[in-house]
């Protein structure tokens, strides 16, 4: 499954270079009631609408075991499909509604909702926080966003404004 993944991402990285797509790249940690688990995340914003949809691979960054008190049923990765709805931008801040859908273990469907912020401090690079819920019990969560197209001309992630502004 990772090297599926990691195929569709570089096929969305290349398609950047090639059409100058909006697409964005996402690392993240997300603290649970169970364990912290460190995700990435693939995916496309529309211009026009700013909603973005695209795919994630979340992983527990500790190895679960019976021992320990909890059940082996808990979390190990979690594989999806995600959606975020714009709720709020204003100037380099943002705030969104993210919805996660995805199996988690290879088994158990999972619907995840969560409301994120992102501050833009640079032209391609986000840093953002979020809360959420799983099972019903708080999550949260904080990232680093790359746009690989951070330009509105197209480009790339290195790209270099040549608009003369005077």
């Amino acid at each position: 499954m990772k090297t599926v993944i990691s195929l569709f991402a570089l096929m969305m990285i290349a398609s950047t270079y090639i059409q100058a797509q909006g697409f964005q790249a996402t690392t993240y940690i997300e603290r649970t009631h169970v364990s912290p688990k460190v995700g990435t995340a693939v995916g496309y914003e529309f211009n026009q609408t700013q909603i973005e949809v695209g795919g994630f691979f979340q992983q527990s960054t500790v190895e679960l075991q019976a021992e320990a008190g909890r059940p082996l049923t808990s979390e190990m990765n979690f594989i999806g499909a995600y959606f975020a709805y714009p709720l709020l931008n204003k100037g380099i801040a943002s705030l969104k509604l993210n919805v996660r859908t995805g199996v988690s273990n290879g088994e158990n469907f999972s619907i995840t909702p969560s409301i994120l912020a992102n501050v833009k401090p640079l032209r391609n690079i986000s840093l953002g926080a979020g809360v959420g819920t799983r099972s019903l019990r708080p999550t949260f969560m904080a990232s680093i966003r790359f746009h690989l197209n951070p330009g509105n001309r197209g480009g790339s992630f290195l790209a270099i404004n040549t608009t003369n502004s005077q």
